[in-house]
């Protein structure tokens, strides 16, 4: 039996996409592919979408104010070549407490997602977004979800665990959840290959430098045993527009001395941080690069 399988990458700046023919022995044959850039992101150069089938790479402007706008554009055009697809399936940054397996999404499980959006701000929502528009567009496709804290899931307790008052920590779940979990699997499976050696004898420093996120990851026997991103995907290193690690006295002091609310600090530190809030006019690395010029 085959199917066809739409994937969506839904990155915090951007949303990829894969078509895949799945084969009845497990094997799959990429059939599609391609990419919205700049997607709710402020840069020099407009948002566009990137299409590959056929042998044949396709540019096209395109308005991407937000993630559901880029999805149905992505949905049009693969609907123009009459592509159809069995089923969808979606990449979630944060899984929470609840999910540590991929999950297929109904109104159960799509409730509880609605409810840790606010451990991953700018990436649940927009992957919600593109969950809901696939639904309005496709009401009999089932669609699931894979999450990047999965592969963080069994973070030693020595990584894991906040120096703060362990009855607060346990009550509020604050801990280090780590992302990019999917990515590392991947470099972990593909390294394993590589070397033409089992993964479960291979220690691992693997980097994934996005667009929008950057994150570090140690990796002992294909186990994440520690990683730069924490609770949420805000720390660690710094990111498009996101200001990684700072003292969190900043945000005490923003919120209690200089008169900013909540939301505007978790704004600031999400959208107008990292490489925007130094360079100010563009968050993109290669536009950076050539302003120094």
């Amino acid at each position: 039996m085959t199917r066809t399988i739409l994937i969506f990458n839904c990155g915090s700046s951007s949303l990829n996409y894969r078509v895949y023919q799945a084969y009845g022995e497990g094997s799959l044959e990429l059939l599609a592919w391609g990419k919205a850039y700049h997607v709710a992101n402020q840069t020099e150069e407009k948002s566009y979408l990137l299409h590959h089938f056929r042998g044949v790479e396709i540019r096209q402007p395109f308005p991407c104010p937000n993630h559901r706008d880029a999805a149905r554009g992505i949905l049009d055009y693969l609907a123009g070549e009459g592509l159809e697809f069995n089923l969808i399936g979606h990449r979630f940054v944060h899984g929470g407490s609840q999910f540590h397996q991929s999950t297929l999404l109904n109104a159960e499980t799509l409730k509880q997602l609605e409810g840790i959006n606010h451990l991953a701000p700018i990436h649940n929502p927009n992957t919600l977004s593109v969950v809901y528009c696939c639904q309005e567009r496709f009401p009999n496709i089932p669609q699931y979800a894979a999450f990047d804290t999965a592969f963080h899931f069994g973070l030693p307790e020595f990584a894991s665990q906040y120096a703060l008052p362990y009855t607060l920590a346990e009550r509020f779940g604050y801990r280090k959840y780590g992302f990019h979990g999917l990515s590392y699997q991947s470099v972990s499976l593909s390294i394993s290959r590589h070397l033409d050696t089992p993964v479960e004898n291979l220690k691992i420093v693997a980097c994934h430098l996005g667009t929008g996120g950057s994150s570090v990851c140690a990796i002992d026997r294909g186990r994440s045993v520690e990683t730069s991103m924490g609770y949420s995907p805000l720390p660690g290193l710094v990111m498009s527009t996101r200001s990684g690690d700072l003292d969190p006295a900043i945000v005490l002091d923003l919120i209690e001395r200089q008169g900013f609310t909540p939301t505007q600090v978790n704004h600031i530190l999400n959208a107008e941080s990292g490489l925007l809030g130094i360079a100010v006019r563009t968050s993109d690395l290669l536009e950076l690069f050539d302003l120094a010029e």
